[in-house]
């Protein structure tokens, strides 16, 4: 899962919805953001994601496993996770998708 752009419009960011990448397993969701917060939420336990894990358990073994699900997905999309801005020569000016991280579509 992920967001690209900060904007939902634009190519900015900086703004109050900053950029994110996510993994969802069966039994859980993960979301780091573009500034480093991170999400972690038992989807059995807590389906509407009130309780994040991550929040004060920093060492919890299953956020060290969705961290490297994390990592190794953006290493196999070749995202380097970057600003949203840095993805705008993706896209046309009629906003189709031109290209991807691995090169034209």
């Amino acid at each position: 899962m992920m967001n690209y752009v900060s904007h939902w419009d634009f190519f900015q960011s900086g703004t109050l919805w900053p950029e994110w990448r996510g993994v969802r397993t069966k039994q859980y969701t993960y979301a780091k953001w573009l500034t480093g917060q991170e999400e972690l939420y038992d989807n059995a336990s807590d389906p509407y994601q009130m309780n994040n894990l991550a929040q004060d358990q920093k060492d919890l073994p299953q956020l060290k496993r969705m961290r490297k699900a994390l990592k190794d997905l953006l290493a196999q999309a070749h995202d380097e996770f970057l600003p949203g801005a840095q993805y705008a020569d993706w896209y046309d000016d009629q906003r189709n998708l031109v290209r991807t991280a691995l090169g034209p579509v």
